[in-house]
């Protein structure tokens, strides 16, 4: 009778993880399926709004489209990433950021340009008018236990899970990109 009982909580258990494991799949491919719409939101990159309805626009706010403009005028002029910086804190010229989060939600605030925010915005397919999900792949051998943001791969543009080109406004043309 005991080993029974035992027999049933181990069985319980066992269909517990089958169950997680089948809605955590069910959750990953809803998800796939959204971005294969071009319905699966995210956070939009500096220069753009996400409108109520999902659509994204270019910021209402005509100088922080204007610099992004600049940004990437002067990138095709002087050729790197380091000269666009040295350029616009030469110059004083400051990057318009929308806040993501808090009381001041959707508010632009003007930060001084620094180089992870050049670089992510140069290499973002969101600027040439692009939909893409699965750039950034997760590769399990990279992964660190205390590091909950590790072992995410940058996969080359025929790896990519989603790529929608025109799907919204863009700054550059995709030749650019």
């Amino acid at each position: 009778m005991h080993y029974e009982v035992l027999y049933i909580h181990v069985l319980k258990g066992t269909m517990s993880e089958a169950e997680l494991h089948i809605l955590k799949q069910r959750m990953v491919q809803g998800k796939r399926n959204k971005a294969k719409r071009g319905e699966l939101g995210f956070s939009v990159p500096i220069g753009y709004v996400r409108r109520p309805s999902g659509e994204i626009r270019f910021d209402p706010d005509e100088q922080a489209q204007q610099v992004v403009k600049l940004i990437f005028r002067k990138f095709e002029e002087l050729g790197t990433l380091n000269a666009v910086l040295r350029y616009l804190v030469k110059n004083h010229i400051q990057v318009g950021v929308r806040v993501l989060s808090g009381l001041n939600k959707g508010d632009l605030e003007w930060h001084r340009p620094n180089r992870p925010t050049l670089q992510n915005l140069l290499k973002s397919p969101v600027y040439a008018g692009a939909y893409a999900y699965g750039r950034k792949q997760m590769d399990a051998r990279r992964k660190k236990v205390e590091h909950p943001h590790s072992g995410l791969v940058v996969k080359p543009m025929d790896e990519w899970l989603v790529l929608m080109k025109d799907h919204h406004p863009a700054y550059i043309s995709w030749a650019q990109y």
